[in-house]
């Protein structure tokens, strides 16, 4: 399989004290970039942030209505799209 080296990586952040699911997602360089969220049946869940960023890490909050379970990470940035999986 081939490997992005330049491609955003995503974790999970800690929810402390009833805090909103996020995830910390560091961006290999600055740009517009557009994030969707899908459902593990492809169903759009939030579109959290569509913007101007800088490169490095950036707190995405993902809202109340997140409960465990996998999710699918859309990162629409001006030269490439990315998928990322992660788990709650």
């Amino acid at each position: 399989s081939i490997v992005d080296a330049h491609a955003p990586s995503l974790i999970p952040a800690s929810v402390i004290g009833g805090a909103d699911p996020a995830v910390i997602l560091s961006l290999p360089e600055s740009g517009h970039v557009h994030i969707a969220i899908f459902n593990e049946l492809g169903r759009l869940r939030s579109s959290p942030i569509e913007a101007d960023l800088p490169a490095g890490q950036q707190r995405v909050e993902l809202g109340r209505d997140f409960s465990p379970g996998v999710y699918l990470m859309r990162i629409y940035t001006s030269s490439k799209t990315y998928l990322i999986k992660f788990v709650l």
